[in-house]
């Protein structure tokens, strides 16, 4: 998980698509850090669960849930939920360039080289949700966050 976790922080973080996030960061399951506006747009990498499965191969999968929680300060107008399409990207903007960057990728050592996937199958996404809650003392001010929940399969000997 600790390998996983290193790549996918990696990819994101080099990412062009995702340029405008101001952190990237391994975070605790189901608890963000203490975040400030400078620090939004915000993605945060959590291991979920870790599980091993046998196959009659003699082999073994390890499978791993990773929730990514992309994290966005807004004022309630509807333009920071779905963007303005010319100049503001909208909390779904984030999710779905997120995902234009994570779904299917396996994670190798050295961004571009097949060789050396850490995965053996390509990165699932297997549920997005959202929440919002109040920000500070800021009337009409709040924090919306996206978890993007993903399915990271790793097959190995024995």
């Amino acid at each position: 998980m600790k390998t996983l976790l290193a790549r996918m922080k990696t990819v994101l973080q080099e990412s062009e698509t995702l340029n405008y996030f101001q952190e990237v960061r391994t975070v605790s399951p189901k608890a963000l850090p203490v975040l400030s506006q400078d620090n939004l747009p915000f993605i945060g990498l959590a291991p979920l669960n870790a599980s091993e499965e046998y196959r009659s191969t003699g082999k073994k999968d390890d499978i791993m849930t990773v929730e990514a929680y992309l994290v966005q300060w807004y004022e309630l107008t509807e333009y920071q939920l779905i963007g303005d399409d010319e100049t503001q990207k909208g909390l779904l903007d984030f999710v779905e360039d997120f995902k234009s960057v994570i779904r299917g990728h396996q994670f190798p050592s050295t961004p571009g080289d097949a060789g050396t996937n850490y995965l053996t199958l390509p990165t699932a996404i297997i549920g997005v949700s959202y929440s919002t809650e109040p920000y500070g003392g800021e009337v009409d001010a709040y924090v919306s966050v996206a978890t993007i929940a993903l399915l990271c399969t790793r097959l190995f000997n024995i």
